[in-house]
């Protein structure tokens, strides 16, 4: 469901707060692209991989941002399991948005996993807080991320062009593609950048680059 708290950073308004987001999403492409077909289904991941007629297995390509591991290693491990690998784009977001992941896999021994340790937290992490960046909703006590649409725009983009470069088979499989803030954004909202970013990407310090690099645990950087 569309929250009102999530209106500042989707691309879904305040007319569709309390709408299935599948539901709002299809619905606003259907009304700016007409002539495009739409399939939506409101369901969890889990139970979408079971179903016996595989809606995903025709796909040209997924684009995972649930930033949620118990979801997204079943994706992982459904992925693996098919002779026809479908490409997958995972993206995610650091706190104040200073640092976004994108990472692009489909080829035979690659997978989300080699990235991520057994509880599904990244090996890198581009940002390290003195201080937890989360902030708390008063009363409620509800936790989230500070950042808004701006600051989000560069990950969107960043996995919106990874997702292209999928389909246009412009991208090796296991390519993982990091975005990094200004520095001075970093710096301002109490942020260091991490010892292992440092070690692969000495040369992009200031921000406001992409740092390419094979995904995995101790991948060496690509391009920066």
């Amino acid at each position: 469901m569309l929250k009102s708290a999530n209106v500042g950073r989707h691309t879904l308004g305040v007319h569709s707060i309390d709408d299935p987001k599948a539901v709002a999403l299809a619905r606003q492409i259907r009304a700016v692209l007409p002539h495009v077909e739409v399939v939506h289904h409101v369901s969890e991941v889990q139970e979408l991989l079971l179903r016996a007629e595989d809606p995903l297995v025709e796909m040209d390509v997924i684009v995972s941002a649930l930033g949620d591991w118990p979801a997204e290693s079943l994706l992982d491990e459904w992925q693996a399991g098919h002779d026809r690998r479908v490409p997958i784009v995972y993206g995610w977001t650091e706190p104040y948005a200073a640092a976004g992941h994108a990472i692009a896999i489909s080829g035979p021994g690659d997978g989300l996993r080699a990235g991520l340790d057994a509880y599904g937290v990244p090996h890198l992490v581009a940002v390290k807080w003195a201080q937890d960046p989360r902030r708390y909703e008063p009363a409620c006590g509800a936790a989230f991320d500070p950042y808004g649409p701006i600051e989000l725009g560069f990950v969107t983009s960043l996995v919106a062009q990874t997702t292209i470069d999928v389909l246009l088979d412009q991208i090796r499989s296991g390519t993982h593609r990091i975005w990094l803030a200004r520095r001075g954004l970093v710096d301002f909202a109490g942020g260091t950048w991490s010892d292992e970013l440092r070690a692969i990407a000495p040369n992009a310090l200031e921000g406001a680059t992409i740092v390419e690099r094979r995904w995995g645990r101790s991948a060496r950087t690509l391009a920066a």
